[in-house]
């Protein structure tokens, strides 16, 4: 089937993903999350491939409804499948169009407090884990910069559990030019003077601002900070020297949604 080949593509080239806007969900419970956020709205299946064992268990929760119904299906042997996902005990991959402006940032952002900038993030698993913790936390605006991986790879959607999905993400080399002066940056990074961020200057910085929340790549942690105005140094104090990325980033959005919620409530 050529269908397998165009799997064996996208699966192995994300490249191949952002350049022709399709890519796919390869596990049953993606595909589960993807239905409840209504996300076919906004990424319309183009076709869904099934092992037989799973034929009647999709039917009966997926086949009459909205943004499924009308999707060709494809049931094959579970072999073949596993060969070209390359994954144990296949169930379901479906392949998706992506139809999501990731240029154009008039009106990006959707009216929360904060939005997460993640600059040369390289491993899907940590992208696709920051996107899950983001839902989390009711935070939907994404800028991803530089060469970070593609937010859409198979391997990110399969991370954030079908949460990317849900996810405003805009790809830029530069946000400078986009910012006004009511709108900080947060720059974790551990060095001597960066701001503890239980800090009270960044209480009071974010109580007053739009926020965003910047983290480097995961080997160096190195941030280009020649693309944002208006920004802070901060660090989260351990007892290491350095925090993986996608803990950090679930430290600060516990910290920081958590300072909002209690600086919002009346006296």
């Amino acid at each position: 089937m050529k269908i397998f080949s165009l799997i064996e593509r996208i699966k192995s080239d994300s490249r191949f993903c952002k350049k022709e806007r399709i890519t796919l969900i390869d596990d049953f419970e993606t595909f589960k999350t993807f239905i409840k956020l209504q996300a076919y709205k906004k990424f319309p299946l183009q076709r869904i491939i099934l092992v037989e064992k799973f034929k009647d268990k999709f039917e009966k929760e997926f086949a009459n409804m909205e943004g499924v119904s009308k999707t060709k299906i494809d049931i094959v042997d579970e072999e073949k499948l596993r060969k070209v996902l390359k994954i144990d005990n296949p169930s379901i991959c479906a392949l998706i169009n992506i139809k999501q402006d990731f240029f154009d940032l008039e009106n990006f952002f959707s009216g929360g407090r904060f939005c997460v900038v993640l600059d040369s993030i390289q491993n899907p698993w940590n992208m696709g884990g920051i996107f899950r913790t983001n839902s989390a936390f009711s935070i939907f605006d994404v800028i991803v910069l530089n060469n970070s991986v593609f937010p859409f790879s198979p391997r990110v959607i399969r991370a954030s559990k079908g949460f990317v999905f849900e996810q405003n993400i805009r790809m830029l080399n530069n946000v400078r030019d986009y910012l006004d002066e009511k709108c900080i940056s947060l720059i974790f990074e551990n060095k001597k003077d960066s701001l503890d961020i239980r800090d009270k200057k960044i209480g009071e910085k974010i109580m007053n601002s739009n926020v965003m929340l910047v983290f480097g790549n995961e080997e160096y942690g190195v941030v280009s900070k020649e693309i944002f105005k208006n920004y802070i140094s901060v660090k989260i104090v351990t007892k290491i020297d350095s925090l993986n990325v996608f803990s950090a980033h679930s430290i600060a959005c516990f910290y920081l949604t958590n300072l909002i919620s209690s600086n919002d409530k009346p006296s």
